[in-house]
Protein backbone atom coordinates (compact mmCIF):
# COMPACT_ATOMS: atom_id res chain seq x y z
CA UNK A 1 0.00 0.00 0.00
CA UNK A 2 2.80 2.42 0.87
CA UNK A 3 4.49 1.77 -2.46
CA UNK A 4 1.35 2.92 -4.27
CA UNK A 5 1.28 6.26 -2.47
CA UNK A 6 5.00 6.85 -2.92
CA UNK A 7 4.61 6.09 -6.63
CA UNK A 8 1.76 8.59 -6.89
CA UNK A 9 3.87 11.31 -5.25
CA UNK A 10 6.83 10.52 -7.50
CA UNK A 11 4.61 10.72 -10.57
CA UNK A 12 3.25 14.09 -9.47
CA UNK A 13 6.74 15.45 -8.88
CA UNK A 14 7.96 14.27 -12.27
CA UNK A 15 4.89 15.61 -14.04
CA UNK A 16 5.20 18.99 -12.35
CA UNK A 17 8.90 19.22 -13.25
CA UNK A 18 8.20 18.39 -16.91
CA UNK A 19 5.29 20.82 -17.14
CA UNK A 20 7.36 23.60 -15.53
CA UNK A 21 10.38 22.93 -17.74
CA UNK A 22 8.44 23.11 -21.01
CA UNK A 23 5.69 25.55 -20.02
CA UNK A 24 2.84 23.11 -20.43
CA UNK A 25 -0.76 24.37 -20.21
CA UNK A 26 0.42 27.90 -21.00
CA UNK A 27 2.25 28.51 -17.73
CA UNK A 28 5.48 30.44 -17.44
CA UNK A 29 8.56 28.31 -18.10
CA UNK A 30 10.50 27.57 -14.93
CA UNK A 31 13.81 25.76 -15.20
CA UNK A 32 14.31 22.60 -13.18
CA UNK A 33 16.91 23.31 -10.50
CA UNK A 34 19.36 20.90 -8.94
CA UNK A 35 17.38 21.13 -5.70
CA UNK A 36 14.22 19.90 -7.43
CA UNK A 37 16.16 17.09 -9.13
CA UNK A 38 17.65 16.13 -5.76
CA UNK A 39 14.16 15.97 -4.26
CA UNK A 40 12.91 13.74 -7.07
CA UNK A 41 15.94 11.46 -6.70
CA UNK A 42 15.38 11.20 -2.93
CA UNK A 43 11.74 10.24 -3.45
CA UNK A 44 12.84 7.66 -6.02
CA UNK A 45 15.31 6.12 -3.57
CA UNK A 46 12.64 6.16 -0.88
CA UNK A 47 10.38 4.26 -3.26
CA UNK A 48 13.15 1.74 -3.91
CA UNK A 49 13.67 1.25 -0.18
CA UNK A 50 9.95 0.79 0.29
CA UNK A 51 9.95 -1.87 -2.41
CA UNK A 52 12.96 -3.66 -0.93
CA UNK A 53 11.44 -3.65 2.56
CA UNK A 54 8.21 -5.20 1.25
CA UNK A 55 10.15 -8.19 -0.14
CA UNK A 56 10.97 -9.38 3.38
Amino acid sequence: MALFFVSVVLGQLLSAAIIDQFGGFGITISNVTWLRVAGIVLVFFGEALTQISSWR
